[in-house]
């Protein structure tokens, strides 16, 4: 009875959990696919090219600097003083300025490229994928965001549901139409700059619906983007960690080692715990616009038992995912891949480990971010950094590619300590005060 009675209390979350992690089975399932019919189609060095690109994709990301995040705290104030034609003029405009840069560092990455990849012969493909998939970046960075604001100020959590959907399940099973019926990889940048296009036509379509967008150049204001690019810089600290633990490892093996194949073999290894951290993430994000809006109300003690429960949570699933993983999943990799790939079983088990820390580092930096406490964590976050890239290099040296999961481990942890210190002083400043949890 009380089980029921607690679905009855919390129906939304519940039924928007439902609908998320069924998204995020499909999205696996069709993820798992893709992997299997890319790599027959591709082999494992092109595939391993591919790999370099969609990680490039991912780390031109950091050129938000932290004004979307920045975005969602502004938009209230700009629309309760029924300015928002100022609001998004300037978004737009940094936006544009945004894709500028990237334009730029695409050009440095195109002209340097021989740097990023040690095996000469895959240079020009590099370069061809990476211009191809240019477009797609663009749209994402303007797209950003109105997602943005339509997730966390509308609370829209099925659009961003949709948009998962789109920009991974189907977005693999076109990659593998693609690849069969062209057998050309540049058909794969194409592809995703298409999704991407369509995505952002979604996110204005249904903005629209809700609020007209008027954009006047002569209402960007400088002092808004100046003022932003300081508020901004917190944010954009902590989304840059993730992005360098994440995604910096395969780059390291491609300028390292001669064998570009192994690229695939890393990344297929980390992907077993990409996909538990994937579900377990999840349930942090869904609580994401509830927590907003109850630390906005000033109701402090409902966000630090939300926080909690969320720690608690997360560690006991990624512990359990992690046992999981190391017994099983090496095995289940060369079952999935056919054998086309032999795994290395204490790879296996290093990067499981991530899911513990992963998932713990992902509850914090969501705290801090939603909480007002970023700027505070900044400084630790570029120690994270630094040393995330310094021990990649060197223990990549000695000890192959385990030592890139080491890295991670270690400069993951070094940020999750510090941020809890912050958290526990939050939870003793706010102790005692009463909780007014306000419903999904």
């Amino acid at each position: 009875m009380l089980f029921i009675s607690s679905v009855k209390k919390n129906k939304k979350f519940v039924v928007y959990n439902l609908v998320a992690y069924a998204i995020i089975v499909f999205n696996i399932i069709s993820s798992l696919y893709a992997v299997r019919e890319n790599l027959s189609l591709l082999h494992k060095d092109l595939y391993s090219v591919w790999v370099l690109i969609f990680a490039t994709i991912n780390i031109l990301g950091i050129f938000h600097f932290g004004f979307n995040s920045v975005a969602i705290f502004k938009y209230n104030e700009y629309k309760k003083d029924n300015n928002l034609t100022t609001f998004f003029s300037s978004n737009f405009a940094i936006a544009f300025y945004q894709s500028l840069i990237v334009c730029c560092v695409v050009v440095v990455l195109y002209n340097f490229s021989h740097v990023i990849i040690s095996d000469s012969k895959y240079v020009p493909v590099f370069n061809n994928l990476l211009l191809l998939a240019l477009p797609g970046v663009i749209f994402s960075a303007f797209s950003s965001y109105l997602e943005a604001i339509l997730y966390y100020n509308f609370k829209f959590v099925f659009h961003r549901n949709i948009l998962e959907l789109l920009r991974i399940g189907i977005l693999n099973l076109m990659f593998v139409v693609g690849l069969n019926c062209y057998e050309d990889v540049r058909i794969l940048p194409i592809i995703y700059s298409i999704v991407a296009l369509i995505s952002f036509s979604y996110t204005l379509y249904k903005y629209l619906n809700q609020e007209k967008i008027t954009l006047k150049l002569s209402k960007v204001e400088s002092s808004y983007v100046v003022k932003n690019m300081h508020d901004g810089f917190s944010f954009w600290i902590l989304s840059v960690s993730s992005y360098v633990i994440t995604q910096t490892d395969v780059f390291f093996i491609s300028m390292i080692k001669s064998d570009i194949s192994l690229v695939t073999m890393y990344s297929q290894s980390f992907r077993l715990q990409d996909i538990v951290l994937k579900f377990i993430k999840k349930i942090a994000e869904i609580k994401a616009p509830k927590t907003l809006s109850l630390y906005n109300s000033g109701n402090h003690s409902a966000v630090v038992d939300i926080y909690k429960k969320l720690l608690k949570i997360n560690l006991l699933l990624s512990t359990i995912a992690f046992l999981g993983i190391s017994f099983l999943g090496k095995y289940v990799l060369e079952i999935w891949l056919n054998k086309t790939i032999i795994f290395d079983q204490t790879l296996i088990v290093v990067l499981s480990l991530i899911c513990i820390t992963g998932s713990i580092h992902w509850v914090l930096w969501n705290f801090c971010n939603l909480t007002g406490l970023q700027k505070k964590v900044r400084n630790i976050v570029v120690i994270e950094i630094l040393s995330n890239l310094i021990l990649s290099y060197i223990l990549l040296k000695n000890f192959g590619l385990v030592g890139l999961g080491i890295a991670s481990i270690i400069s993951n942890s070094i940020t999750i300590i510090y941020i809890y210190s912050l958290f526990a002083k939050y939870t003793r400043n706010h102790l005692g005060e009463p909780t007014n949890m306000i419903e999904n």
